[in-house]
Parts: structure tokens; sequence; C-alpha cells
């Protein structure tokens, strides 16, 4: 009997090792800047890339009362760069490159 816990993650075959981590990550282009690399190297479609960034400015706007409620403005002080750094991603795939 299989257990539930067992990870369902293919096993690469001998001839081609790198066949299941260049599955897993975004292809980086030629002309494509680390910055944008980084932000959205596990996200496949731009859906996806929609999805991060909407989710993180939720959490930002989340994150104005806590912070003001706690007097720690560091988790803003976190958010709001790395939603500016997802935007800023997603409009330079938009318009140099495409979705794979």
């Amino acid at each position: 009997m299989k257990s539930a816990l067992v990870p369902c993650v293919p096993n690469p075959t001998k001839t081609e090792p790198n066949n299941y981590i260049r599955n897993i990550f975004m292809e980086r282009k030629d002309n494509m800047p680390l910055w944008v690399f980084l932000a959205l190297m596990n996200i496949e479609t731009r859906i996806g890339a929609l999805i991060l960034f909407w989710g993180s400015f939720a959490f930002t706007l989340f994150t104005i009362p806590l912070s003001w409620y706690l007097n720690d403005w560091w988790w803003l002080g976190m958010m709001i760069p790395i939603t500016l750094w997802y935007w800023l991603s997603l409009q330079w795939v938009d318009k140099h490159s495409t979705w794979g």
C-alpha cells in the first residue's frame, strides 16, 4: 500500500538528468534582466504572474492597518518594494518578451 505522504515528483531519467529542472523554471531569454528572471522564475503563465502580483498587493493593503496597530512598519516597508518589483517585472515581460 502506498503512503499518502510520498511526494509525486517524477524522477529524471539517466539520459536526461536536467529534464525535471528544465520544466520547473522559466527559461531566461538573452535580453531578460536578472531582476525580471528572479521575480518570475517559477511562474509559467501571465495568469500566474497576475495572481502573484494581486496576492502581494492584497497583503500589502492588509499590512497597512496591521503596521498601524502594532506600530511596526517593517512589513509594510518590505511589501511595497516587493509588490512594485512584481509589477515592473510583469510589465517588462509584457513589453519585451512573451509568456511560455
